[in-house]
């Protein structure tokens, strides 16, 4: 699968913020659970930036 189309999925939970690469990549796990917006901007921003992945924000959409 071309790396292009794989995205990073920012979402809110009850616990905080969920980022997840769709789909995943088999023997990595990059998903990640965090308390607060920044740190899961800030992880989805570095797999962004190493990984050329484009992220979607569905914070946005719910704010």
């Amino acid at each position: 699968m071309p790396e292009t189309e794989r995205r990073i999925i920012i979402s809110a939970v009850p616990e905080g913020f969920r980022v997840e690469v769709q789909p995943p990549v088999e023997g990595e796990d990059l998903d990640g659970d965090f308390p607060v917006y920044r740190k899961a901007r800030g992880w989805a921003g570095g797999l962004r930036l190493t990984r050329g992945w484009r992220i979607h924000d569905q914070t946005e959409a719910q704010a």
